[in-house]
């Protein structure tokens, strides 16, 4: 028999064990499915860190695919070739490229599965704070963060190990829920040495650590300040030293910060630089209709998005527009991340959000972006669904980077499966969030009044709407039509612009309820006028 407590639910171990085991097995279902090249680089990975001196993990260059995640992520790839020696030791030979027999892709899908129950356990920690019972609600938050569709599609069939790090992120929201700050910060520190795209919510880290751990301001202790500084510089030390000592710290970070590479990734991520490349090519076919032939357009449709993302910096690959340099792309970052700064020193702001909102900030307006980056915010508003505010927003962007994913799983093998698994998730978590995560679940029967449910405004449900259709137009019909003879990146336009445009609704509405929509609105605004002017200039001029 189960052993139950007097509430008539598990006990927690047996529960938490309980989803483990049955997410493990669905996961595993997706053995058999695609995976993208990433596989092979975790491979090459695997089989540096095992095979070659550490000094030496920086520089190898055999494949293509050379080490470019910082060294704590290196000493876990070390760390998973000591288990990849049982099932099949030619992975570690560096030599050999592209190996992947069939003990290898069950060790890497495998080894990802297990790291996913890092993630698994800090939602159960997190979930669990505050509360003196643990209810049947508790498992359906979990699983409806855990089992992110995007996040699914991401780790489990493209291959990458996300989820693990996401694990680490939600055990800092953890620290900063039990208030030990200094904590917080050194697991923070350890996290950007992992993977160092969460320096996309370093900002937003720094400016509460400010305020929560020191003070802030008003109450600024310095002693705080150094002793927390010198916590997290010796997890940098600690993570840096060998490179350092062998005179190859140049090469480590040369390899996590390639600066030669253009503005767009070659499947435009959906942020602004994608609405920029299309009104730039709008503009130019405005201009050559009224009779100005001398402007050349970018073939965008037939000549491929890879075209216009420049790939030198100092190259401008666009018509009307300006050339967007680094330093630009940067300017806006800055800009776009004052508002919410503001709100976070303040205290206004939820730590989750205003981490989301940093990390949203770099993905609309950074330098060469990928569309994977979506799960930097889509992801972590999942620790807000039990407020119903939150929650519509969090289905919103679940949705949506969902779509910016589906592109990465484009065999055609895969269509029905990746469709499946939102087509099934979507529903359920929609029922969840109605009956599971607000307050409702907990009062009473009949004394439910003025308790509000998540809901999505017509206008989102809308942009999504046209979401669906635009990645069905690019996997489904654009393939098969003429359309697709004569256009071959029609499709990926068409989801990578919807979904940019529904991006940056949903950023607004974020900007809305962490009360800086008029700096939002103020901002996009700015950049449409800087925009219109310069097509005037240039079709005046011309």
């Amino acid at each position: 028999p189960v052993n139950r407590d007097h509430f008539g639910v598990m006990t927690p171990t047996r529960a938490l064990l309980l989803l483990a085991l049955i997410s493990s097995c669905l996961k595993f279902l997706l053995y058999p499915a695609y995976h993208s090249t990433d596989f092979e680089v975790h491979r090459n990975w695997l089989a540096i860190t095992a095979s070659l001196p550490v000094k030496e993990w920086y520089t190898e260059a055999t494949s293509e695919w050379t080490l470019d995640y910082p060294p704590f992520f290196a000493w876990f790839e070390y760390f998973l070739s000591n288990f990849a020696r049982a099932f099949d030791e030619e992975m570690l030979v560096v030599d050999n490229l592209n190996y992947k027999s069939t003990e290898t892709i069950l060790f890497q899908r495998l080894s990802v599965i297990a790291a996913d129950l890092v993630l698994l356990y800090f939602l159960y920690r997190y979930f669990t704070h505050g509360f003196e019972r643990v209810d049947s609600h508790l498992w359906a938050r979990i699983a409806m963060v855990f089992l992110h569709p995007a996040l699914l599609l991401v780790d489990q069939i493209h291959f990458q190990y996300n989820g693990f790090l996401f694990g680490v992120l939600v055990m800092f929201f953890c620290l900063a829920q039990q208030r030990q700050t200094l904590l917080a910060g050194i697991v923070f520190a350890v996290l950007l040495n992992l993977k160092h795209i969460f320096l996309y919510m370093l900002p937003a880290v720094f400016v509460w650590l400010l305020r929560a751990h020191c003070g802030g301001l008003a109450h600024f202790e310095f002693s705080k300040f150094i002793f927390l500084g010198l916590s997290v510089l010796s997890v940098f030390i600690l993570s840096l030293f060998p490179w350092f000592v062998h005179g190859r710290l140049d090469h480590l970070l040369g390899r996590l910060f390639p600066f030669g590479r253009g503005l767009c990734h070659a499947y435009w991520a959906p942020n602004v630089w994608a609405l920029y490349n299309v009104m730039d090519w709008s503009a130019c076919r405005a201009m050559k209709l009224a009779g100005k032939d001398e402007i050349e357009c970018q073939s965008l449709l037939s000549g491929g998005l890879v075209g216009t993302s420049g790939t030198e910096i100092n190259e401008n690959p666009y018509s009307v527009l300006f050339a967007v340099p680094p330093i630009a792309s940067l300017l806006l970052i800055i800009i776009s991340l004052y508002g919410v700064l503001v709100q976070v020193a303040k205290n206004r702001c939820n730590l989750v959000v205003g981490l989301c909102l940093s990390a949203y900030s770099f993905f609309l307006f950074g330098w060469h972006v990928h569309e994977k980056a979506t799960l930097m915010f889509a992801v972590p508003m999942g620790l807000l669904i039990t407020q119903p505010k939150w929650a519509g927003l969090y289905w919103e962007l679940m949705m949506v980077s969902t779509f910016a994913v589906f592109p990465l799983i484009f065999r055609p093998q895969e269509l029905l499966l990746k469709w499946a698994i939102l087509g099934l998730y979507a529903p359920a978590c929609w029922w969840g969030l109605q009956n599971f995560t607000h307050p409702v679940a907990l009062q009473p029967r009949g004394n439910n009044q003025g308790v509000h449910k998540p809901s999505v405004p017509w206008l989102g449900v809308l942009l999504l709407t046209i979401c669906g259709l635009a990645e069905v137009f690019c996997s489904v019909v654009h393939p098969v039509s003429s359309l697709g003879k004569r256009y071959p990146f029609l499709g990926l336009l068409a989801v990578s612009v919807t979904n940019a445009v529904t991006v940056l609704y949903l950023w607004l509405r974020l900007c809305a309820e962490a009360q800086i929509l008029k700096f939002g609105l103020g901002l996009i605004g700015s950049l449409l006028v800087l925009c219109c002017g310069r097509f005037l200039w240039v079709f005046f001029t011309n």
